[in-house]
């Protein structure tokens, strides 16, 4: 057969649990039934056959002893169970606690008092309650139990203790000291981390049968950057397209410009006849800059209209 699994050790007892389980034993045997002794129903069995001056008899019958009995027990379970309620008993507890700790702190406020008085200020103790984890508390413990000439007398009288209690103040501070290192570059990592998020372009996976928690969704650096299918990829190619309806439409714009801006001279040569082509095209260059600069304008103004 298969050894069952161990059973996990139960957690140690605090005070309130010790407080509330002898309340609660206490109040079992404040509500336990009441019951004549045996030498009070003896002598009373004795006295029924006596009888008193007047002729009645001093004994009491069984049946009024039990009725008597038995409505005082029930006013007594009554009243246990309205007063000696498991929430007033667990509430009497917590302020014994309480009342502990505070007469505890009152004693250790009392003798940093004292000490302070008397000048010595190395070490001002811990209070009751102090947390062992604060890396504040850790670096004020004393190394060695002998701090001052109380602890120089229990030192002596325990030196096995002594040297238990220096060991694991090191190895204390030691954690300590790595447990500050491990946060200082466990936050850096995260602010690293938090940096790097925008150029994340994989999504998440979550297991099944867990519900994806709703987050906000942070900016992504990833569309503005160069890559394949991009973003940037498609507003080039739209440029492209426009670039190319445009300098369509300049070659026109230049094209209808063109019959404008020539002015043929019918003027004849001293000998009669028409100027030849390389005069023709002097000619031409003299109105070249005013044709240019209103395709230049017009080509802005496209381009004002595209990108608008």
């Amino acid at each position: 057969m298969p050894k069952p699994p161990p059973t996990a050790a139960p957690p140690p007892p605090t005070v309130v649990s010790i407080k509330q389980d002898w309340l609660a034993t206490q109040t079992r045997l404040l509500s336990q039934d009441l019951e004549p002794s045996r030498a009070w129903r003896a002598a009373n069995d004795d006295e029924k056959g006596n009888t008193n001056d007047n002729g009645a008899p001093i004994g009491l019958p069984d049946k009024a002893v039990d009725d008597a009995i038995w409505a005082l027990n029930h006013r007594l379970q009554q009243h246990a169970k309205r007063v000696y309620s498991r929430q007033a008993t667990r509430h009497i507890a917590e302020q014994i606690d309480q009342l502990y700790w505070d007469a505890s702190n009152r004693a250790a406020g009392t003798g940093l008092e004292d000490e302070d008085e008397d000048g010595d200020d190395e070490f001002r103790g811990l209070s009751w309650g102090a947390d062992l984890v604060d890396p504040k508390i850790i670096s004020n413990l004393p190394p060695t139990w002998d701090h001052d000439a109380a602890s120089q007398r229990q030192s002596q009288s325990y030196p096995t203790e002594a040297a238990t209690y220096s060991d694991l103040v090191s190895q204390l501070k030691s954690l300590s000291s790595q447990k500050q290192a491990l946060s200082s570059r466990v936050s850096r990592l995260k602010r690293i981390k938090n940096l790097l998020e925008s150029f994340d372009t994989t999504t998440p996976s979550t297991p099944s049968g867990e519900e994806e928690e709703e987050e906000e969704e942070k900016p992504k650096l990833q569309d503005n950057l160069i890559t394949r299918d991009g973003q940037i990829e498609k507003e080039l190619q739209k440029m492209r397209m426009l670039l190319a309806r445009v300098g369509g439409r300049v070659d026109q714009l230049q094209e209808q410009q063109k019959p404008k801006g020539k002015r043929k001279r019918t003027a004849t040569t001293g000998n009669g006849e028409e100027p030849s082509e390389a005069a023709q095209d002097d000619e031409m260059d003299l109105d070249a800059p005013s044709a240019a600069f209103d395709g230049q304008r017009k080509l802005d103004v496209l381009f004002q209209k595209a990108f608008s």
